[in-house]
């Protein structure tokens, strides 16, 4: 394997010639890629043999440099020396890259201790360290051995009679200006840690050009830990470019408060109002409920009403809030709908009402806010009346009686309501916590309880109590809140807790486990209401409809279950062995192993016991749904194995699942709720931006993406059978305009038959997965020495 003679000898010849180089080839690093593409076996897997090759080349390359050099310097050095700066002139004119740096650099360091001439040109090299490209400038400078003798500093110097600046430090701030400009940000961090300058430079500035270019992990690498205040301007410039995700990463990665940037804070709470209106099928008397006691949320509400031209809906809710008091300017600027302005104007006009707060009572929210005539199963229908459900927010008499009848229970029905998140630094946790007997309920207030050491010890002596059984509905997410609420205050085993949809499900051998709702009408022939799902859990006091409700949803997984027990006595229904959950893991008393067992964790990520080999010890495969068709472009473009399904047939997906062994990555919220243990599924939390669904796949299964991985699967077709093939091969299924189509590097897959080349795109996506994958990798390492430091003091 030989490279090219010429090559060398060209970029000697031509570097008096810019049109002559720049018909030679843009950088000479591209010349060394397609060498060693004619070099390679077409049958000879990239991934495995082309670092290999390639060093090979280079390595000869540098002997060829260095050859050259003494075939046409034998004497003065200095010319070789001047010859290496003009090459590296056109080099920089023409924005090389690093490959074609460092092979001139060694091949020209390696004449030069061939020649023991390095310390007689230190001066020369002193006086053009300018001219050399950050990418080799501290190798540069440590052969020949300057680095200490340039000037950082502003000194005078007295030159035939006359005072001359010298400021060698303006001109490394030249340099580092001009290289962010030209978008060789990399290089310009380089020439910043060579001299040590960053204290010197504006680092505010800096970051500001950076993120204005997108170039947001490397302005990450200017941030000093301990300097707040470069941290806080990192993230208003974040802000600015609407860099949501990544603020929060800052936020938390240096524990800054917040609340001291308003504009992400507002930003993230009017989507969170946008998305309320959405979820209550733009119910705005719900949406109003939801946000009733935030004033600045309402206003939200206010702006999307009149956007969506519901200006006596919007009236009405400035009036009975007096909005316009709070907000005057705002209002004004609104009241210029002709419509709105009317109605604010009109003092007689009459406001609609918000029924659900207008109106209420002790029952369902349908019949008593709507007065709709639809029959809903009711508490008293049950034998529990409004004397008989305890509110609890002290430790008083009430609290005393809960005590005593919950311990000595052997059965409590179980349900909790969660504290609502405006935005995503907001931790939740559970707002109310729902036990009912059979003739007693109660809701214990956890907002004003929590930080109470005695209901604490309540909570932890009746949750890890495996003789008194816990009964609700889905409790997974129940559990993962009190993992957040309780386990925070204080360590307790959550266990003796079952699930009323999970055994229903068994017992009939249903495909899906059925709702509350189904299940309620399927075995107690009642419709039930769940109006009340959707509420603001964190107002005090609670309305009356909201109390019926959560007492309710704590009654019926004990009701439920007890009629299905009796069905067994009856005959009608065959029960399998009692379960109990322990660690957020279902395991059954019979000596029989249950393989799917359902497991979750947090609240986007289902799998069973028998899918667990699926993604542990090993890269996990994924099956992508119809909804995130550019996320399959991410995961193929990274190497990672990833199927797509163009059908919206989920049972499909399932089964593929389980007979390939991949996990299910979906947006669909109902088809991850329905699901349960037939396949893993995982529910991508962001919307929109699929670079950020993309770094949550690898944050969250903890993915490490090698340099190898990166663009070595074909995008089309999912298949990781690349193989080189001739310019001449290529032409057979694409088309060319390009003149020099010849000289690009071509992979073909196997598989599909698509075409790749190494041409501007392919560089650029290599760079920019790189950075990602680099990004991401970092952190995950970061956790890991976290966790292991954590453990070491631990033991």
């Amino acid at each position: 394997m030989k490279p090219n003679n010429n090559i060398v000898a060209n970029i000697f010849d031509c570097v008096n010639d810019l049109d002559q180089f720049n018909n030679f080839g843009k950088t000479f690093a591209q010349k060394v890629c397609k060498q060693k593409g004619k070099d390679l076996d077409s049958e000879v897997n990239i991934k495995k043999n082309i670092f290999h090759q390639f060093k090979k080349i280079t390595q000869q390359l540098i002997t060829q440099v260095n050859q050259n050099f003494e075939q046409r310097f034998k004497e003065k050095q200095e010319d070789a020396f001047q010859i290496f700066l003009n090459i590296y002139d056109v080099f920089k004119r023409n924005q090389a890259n690093h490959i074609s740096y460092n092979i001139f650099m060694e091949g020209f360091i390696k004449y030069l201790v061939d020649q023991d001439n390095i310390k007689s040109l230190a001066n020369l090299a002193k006086e053009n360290w300018k001219l050399i490209p950050g990418d080799v400038l501290e190798r540069y400078l440590e052969i020949f051995q300057i680095k200490e003798a340039i000037p950082l500093e502003e000194q005078n110097n007295l030159i035939e009679g006359q005072i001359q600046k010298y400021n060698s430090f303006l001109r490394i701030k030249q340099i580092v200006n001009y290289l962010i400009m030209i978008k060789k940000v990399n290089e310009a961090l380089k020439v910043i840690g060579v001299f040590n300058v960053r204290n010197k430079l504006d680092m505010k500035e800096m970051i500001e050009r950076m993120v204005n270019q997108d170039k947001i992990n490397e302005a990450l690498t200017l941030v000093n830990p301990e300097d707040i205040e470069l941290q806080k301007h990192f993230v208003r410039q974040l802000i600015l470019k609407n860099y949501e995700d990544k603020c929060i990463e800052i936020i938390e990665k240096y524990n800054l408060n917040y609340k001291e940037f308003p504009q992400l804070v507002d930003r993230m709470e009017k989507k969170k109002v946008a998305k309320i209106l959405q979820d209550c099928n733009q119910n705005w008397e719900k949406a109003e409920e939801r946000i009733n006691s935030q004033n600045q949320l309402l206003f939200y509400l206010v702006d999307l009403l009149v956007q969506k031209k519901k200006y006596q809906e919007a009236a009405s809710i400035i009036s009975r809030h007096q909005l316009n008091k709070i907000f005057q300017t705002q209002i004004d600027s609104l009241a210029q709908h002709f419509e709105l302005n009317q109605l604010l104007q009109d003092k007689n006009q009459n406001t609609m009402l918000n029924r659900i707060l207008e109106r209420d009572g002790f029952g369902p929210t349908e019949v008593l806010c709507f007065l709709e005539q639809e029959k809903y199963l009711t508490l008293e229908e049950c034998g529990i009346y409004q004397k008989d459900v305890y509110f609890i927010d002290q430790i008083n008499q009430d609290y005393q009686i809960a005590v005593e009848i919950l311990t000595k229970s052997k059965f409590i029905g179980f349900d909790s309501e969660f504290i609502p998140k405006w935005n995503k630094f907001e931790k939740g946790g559970i707002a109310t916590l729902q036990l009912a007997t059979n003739d007693k309920i109660f809701i214990f207030d956890t907002i004003k309880l929590i930080e109470n050491e005695i209901f604490l010890d309540f909570v932890t002596f009746l949750f890890e109590n495996e003789n008194i059984l816990k009964i609700g509905h889905s409790i997974w997410q129940d559990i993962n809140e009190m993992d957040k609420t309780f386990k925070s205050k204080k360590e307790m085993k959550i266990q003796g807790f079952y699930d009323v949809g999970i055994i229903y499900k068994e017992a009939l051998n249903l495909e899906n486990v059925a709702s509350l709702k189904q299940m309620c009408y399927q075995i107690l022939k009642q419709k039930i209401s769940k109006y009340e799902q959707i509420s603001d859990w964190s107002k005090r006091p609670l309305r009356k409809c909201q109390i019926h409700y959560a007492a309710l949803d704590a009654l019926l997984p004990l009701m439920l279950y007890e009629q299905i027990n009796l069905m067994i006595e009856n005959g009608s229904l065959k029960l399998l062995q009692s379960q109990t959950l322990d660690n957020n893991s279902i395991q059954y008393s019979n000596k029989h192993k249950y393989h799917d067992q359902p497991l979750q964790i947090g609240e986007f990520f289902k799998y069973s016991k028998r899918s667990e080999c699926y993604f542990q010890n090993k890269q996990p495969k994924f099956i992508v749904d119809n909804m995130l068709y550019k996320l399959v472009k991410y995961l193929r473009n990274s190497g990672i194995d990833s199927a797509f399904l163009q059908d919206k047939n989920y049972k499909l997906i399932c089964d593929l699942s389980n007979k390939e062994e991949r996990i299910i990555l979906t947006r669909n919220s109902k088809f991850f709720k329905q699901i349960l243990c037939q396949a893993p599924v995982f529910l991508i939390q962001e919307t929109t931006n699929t670079e950020n669904q993309f770094k949550e796949i690898l944050n969250f299964f903890k993915i490490q993406v090698d340099d190898d991985m990166i663009l070595s699967r074909c995008i089309k077709c999912n298949s990781d059978k690349l193989e080189i093939i001739s310019s001449e091969q290529a032409h057979k299924y694409v088309d060319f305009y390009n003149p020099n189509y010849v000289d690009f590097q071509y992979f073909q897959c196997t598989s599909c038959k698509q075409v790749y080349w190494e041409g501007e795109k392919f560089k650029r996506s290599k760079e920019r997965f790189n950075s990602i994958a680099q990004n991401v990798n970092q952190k995950l390492n970061q956790e890991s020495q976290q966790k292991e430091e954590i453990s070491d003091k631990k033991d």
